[in-house]
């Protein structure tokens, strides 16, 4: 066994030899026994945290159920099955996704046909819209047309036709009044009748008549019926080119209705759609397959206070997110430990470490810490109120093939070593009042009760910083006839946390404030709170705990035999 396996040396064989030097008799009343004692010891002091932990690997593929809400497992493979790549290991209920996505699917395609069809409504109403823009359009260009038909031809003619007529009427007029002439001389001499003579009067006055009535066409023409015509075709081209306009805007309107309901039936499909898909990804996530070759291990249950704590099996129900099976890899271990928050500020990561796993006998391997929580794990003080763990991880140098996650093992940080210092054992340090004190033996075989100063400490062993010198015998126990006065009360400490299993602040041992771990001990986890420091550090502290309770005794019926020491670390004879 190596230098860093000295506590549980120490401690088998302090218990195999006796205890701590000790001795028993007679004072000189001969009434009184005299308690077990230890001897103040001088030399290098390690100082060191154990803590419970459990192996796993340093890097593992954790493989958790990804269907939304909570399931069951219907299959699950066997713990310590070694798979291959792509061996179904978990098979999760998704019966009532597989009836969803029955309904789902009608839903994603009557919200594509949907789509489909304001798409196809969209390409006609731009089809539409190009046929109103180009009838627009026409309508223009036929009203220009119109208006230049008429002011350079139409116009022309029936105003030239007018003038022709009223040169036709003159000529008439003239050809009347010559002929009227000509019978008036004829009449006078009378070679013709009254009546011809009339006939030829009235033909000059229809001539003077037609004459006047073509100038009044004319004079309509130009001043009423021209320029109505010019205004109505004027109108008539303005009036196509508003409608063109209308045509542009009722176009663009149309089209914004269409391609909205485009948008709206496209995003209502691609949402069924994306819905079917996550279906069908919830279903094919259903199942659960080793994504590399490895031992299958499944994940530990987790605590809380509203936590079964029961480990998975086919029927368990899980939630979405929660670890199912974890495959290690085989590169390498590391162990996990959780630390109370009385030793958090003492492990630093980098610190040495010794891992002692409890499956392997006497193996004992190096490592380092590799990372320390920041907060407190949820569980812990979900279970606890009154309790605070941090995670740790330790990283372990060197590997050895028989171990297997979840082993459970010992860890040991190595924090410092003191250098030639006074140390005594834990238990001989009580609380006197707000003081720490010892109890001395004197050469004239009575108690001497000293104050001292605690240095830095470890679950078995104290460094005494005054009160005390190298060879003196301290008691292990409160002697006959001495009390202890009660510690001070604290406000901010709770009454079980502050109180001993006697009452008072555990018998006499130092409080945090002093420098000193309470006597629920350094590790957290399954220490007593208020006395002397319970056995969660393995076989060494448990032996620690069972030679404590019988100090606790009558030092008549505590020990038998003879005067032995325990070998102590760095202690120089």
């Amino acid at each position: 066994m190596g230098s860093r396996g000295w506590i549980a040396a120490i401690v088998i064989v302090a218990l195999a030899g006796g205890g701590w030097k000790y001795s028993q008799g007679d004072d000189e009343g001969g009434n009184q026994s005299r308690a077990v004692a230890a001897e103040v010891l001088r030399g290098d002091l390690p100082i060191s945290v154990v803590e419970r932990g459990n192996l796993k690997a340093a890097n593992s593929l954790e493989l958790k159920s990804e269907i939304e809400g909570s399931t069951t497992i219907l299959m699950l493979i066997e713990e310590g099955t070694y798979v291959e790549e792509g061996v179904l290991l978990a098979e999760l209920d998704a019966t009532g996704m597989v009836e969803k996505r029955v309904s789902q699917q009608i839903t994603t395609q009557n919200a594509e046909a949907s789509w489909i069809k304001a798409t196809q409504n969209l390409e006609i109403q731009k089809s539409q819209n190009l046929s109103d823009q180009a009838s627009a359009e026409r309508k223009l260009a036929f009203a220009e047309i119109d208006k230049q038909k008429y002011t350079e031809g139409e116009w022309l003619n029936q105003e030239q036709k007018a003038k022709d007529d009223i040169l036709l009427a003159e000529e008439d007029l003239e050809r009347a009044i010559d002929t009227l002439a000509h019978s008036a001389k004829l009449f006078d001499r009378g070679f013709i009748t009254r009546n011809e003579y009339d006939a030829d009067v009235l033909a000059k006055q229809r001539k003077e008549i037609s004459l006047e009535q073509v100038k009044r066409t004319l004079e309509v023409l130009t001043t009423y019926t021209n320029p109505r015509e010019i205004q109505s075709l004027d109108a008539d081209v303005l009036e196509a080119n508003r409608e063109i306009e209308r045509v542009a805007l009722q176009a663009k309107a149309r089209l914004v209705d269409y391609e909205a309901e485009v948008r709206s039936a496209l995003a209502r499909f691609e949402l069924e759609t994306e819905k079917y898909d996550r279906l069908e990804d919830q279903i094919a996530k259903a199942k659960i397959y080793a994504p590399a070759a490895g031992m299958v291990v499944y994940a530990q249950p987790e605590g809380g206070r509203n936590s079964s704590g029961e480990p998975l099996r086919e029927g368990s129900s899980v939630r979405e997110r929660q670890n199912i099976v974890t495959i290690p890899s085989s590169e390498g271990m590391v162990a996990e430990v959780s630390l109370h928050e009385s030793v958090l500020e003492k492990v630093q990561t980098g610190m040495s470490c010794t891992i002692k796993v409890d499956a392997l006998g006497d193996l004992e391997l190096p490592g380092t810490v590799k990372f320390k929580a920041v907060l407190p794990d949820r569980n812990s003080w979900m279970a606890n109120p009154n309790q605070r763990l941090y995670r740790t991880e330790i990283s372990i140098t060197e590997s050895d093939p028989r171990m297997r996650p979840g082993m459970s093992c010992s860890i040991e940080i190595h924090v410092e070593v003191v250098k030639d210092t006074l140390y005594v054992p834990v238990q001989t340090i009580f609380r006197d009042g707000g003081e720490s004190i010892v109890f001395v033996y004197t050469n004239a075989g009575g108690v001497e009760k000293r104050v001292v100063e605690v240095g830095s400490f470890s679950h078995l062993w104290a460094q005494l910083l005054t009160g005390v010198e190298e060879g003196e015998r301290i008691a292990l126990s409160v002697p006959a006839g001495q009390t202890l006065a009660p510690a001070p009360q604290v406000q901010s400490i709770s009454e079980d946390e502050s109180m001993g299993d006697d009452g008072s602040n555990g018998p006499g041992m130092p409080e945090e404030s002093s420098g000193m771990p309470d006597r629920g001990g350094e590790g957290g986890p399954g220490k007593k709170k208020g006395g002397r420091p319970a056995g969660t550090g393995g076989p060494e502290k448990s032996a620690a705990l069972k030679g404590e309770g019988s100090n606790r005794k009558a030092s008549k019926s505590s020990v038998a035999g003879g005067a032995n020491e325990a070998e102590a670390p760095g202690s120089q004879k």
